[in-house]
């Protein structure tokens, strides 16, 4: 009777064996919810996300990396000058057009920029709304344009007869604040994503000290775009993004944004040849630009080169199955072109 009394009093020390085995099966229940957590979310992923990495070889991984890097010739850069610093956010490529003696190059915030040689006077020329990659001058002193992003296009309204100009309702909002580029796109509803809404409002009640000219252009440029941020279009409106034309007057023209029934993901680069044959390329169709990185890791050839004939408006793929199409350059006696392959 004693032991009992003693077993069932409150100060008797706490059975030891219970709780440990209380808090194994905690735990063993926590590493079962775990894996099990662990493995839906595997299976969601390789059920519905669209990527799909194809494998390394063994060779490729063995590869030793490069030991030391090249030394460049320091005498290059001597008598150069910077032209356009602090005004010029993010250039991509550029075209020098001698009749005019102006530099043209496309910046992240959707400017085509021109630059006096001259003097180094910087224009805001034209924006397309989108990302302009690649240039080329053509023989009458148009400029095409790589367009990766959809773009603000020559929109034609019925029974006036004038050409317009408007916003795609797709806006690429691009923002370098602090050395860091951000793209959000306004969805359908035209609501700003909250990310870049909270940091656009968090940003503006700081002050503008401390930011260069290139980050306060930037800012302003946001600003703007969130301004110009308007109702669906109307069906007399056209928008596309790919292969642009730009007239000496500032006039937007789209030539091509598909080919084979494909649509362009990522227009790079493109080129004019004498007989006015457009070279281009696309470096993936299934990535767009701000997803290019997994283009690269999926290690899978999304990339085409491509040619336009603007007498017939024809879009002909030459070669396809590319690993990120880049950089394109025709030959001097226009008998051959060459194109870049990113990863490879």
């Amino acid at each position: 009777m004693a032991e009992s009394t003693r077993s069932s009093s409150p100060n008797a020390p706490p059975n030891l064996s219970a709780t440990r085995i209380q808090n194994t099966r905690s735990w063993r229940l926590g590493l079962f919810l775990s894996a099990v957590a662990t493995f839906v979310i595997a299976l969601l992923l390789v059920r519905f996300d669209a990527f799909d990495a194809a494998p390394y070889s063994s060779d490729e991984l063995a590869k030793k990396p490069i030991s030391a890097i090249p030394r460049t010739n320091p005498r290059v850069l001597h008598g150069s000058e910077k032209i356009g610093e602090g005004q010029l956010l993010a250039p991509e490529d550029i075209l020098y057009d001698p009749k005019l003696g102006v530099i043209y190059t496309g910046c992240v915030d959707g400017w085509i920029k021109r630059v006096t040689v001259n003097d180094s006077v910087v224009e805001d020329w034209v924006n397309t709304g989108g990302r302009p990659l690649g240039l080329a001058l053509g023989y009458s002193g148009e400029v095409y344009v790589a367009d990766a992003f959809k773009v603000l296009l020559k929109l034609v309204y019925e029974n006036s007869g004038r050409n317009l100009q408007r916003q795609n309702k797709d806006v690429i909002i691009s923002l370098s604040l602090k050395n860091i580029s951000l793209h959000y796109t306004v969805d359908e509803s035209r609501q700003i994503p909250p990310k870049i809404s909270s940091s656009f409002k968090s940003f503006k009640r700081r002050s503008h000290e401390g930011m260069n000219s290139s980050h306060k252009h930037s800012f302003e440029h946001f600003c703007d775009i969130v301004k110009k941020i308007k109702q669906p279009l109307n069906d007399n409106e056209v928008i596309t993004h790919g292969l642009l034309k730009i007239t000496q007057d500032g006039e937007i023209e789209a030539l091509t944004n598909e080919a084979e029934g494909v649509k362009f993901g990522t227009t790079d680069d493109v080129v004019v040849a004498k007989n006015g044959l457009l070279y281009f390329t696309d470096a993936s169709w299934k990535y767009e630009l701000h997803d290019f990185a997994l283009d690269i890791f999926e290690n899978r050839p999304y990339g085409r080169f491509m040619s336009y004939d603007p007498s017939t408006k024809q879009t002909k793929v030459i070669a396809r199955d590319l690993y990120y199409a880049n950089g394109v350059e025709i030959s001097p006696n226009q008998d051959f072109v060459i194109f870049c392959e990113t990863p490879m």
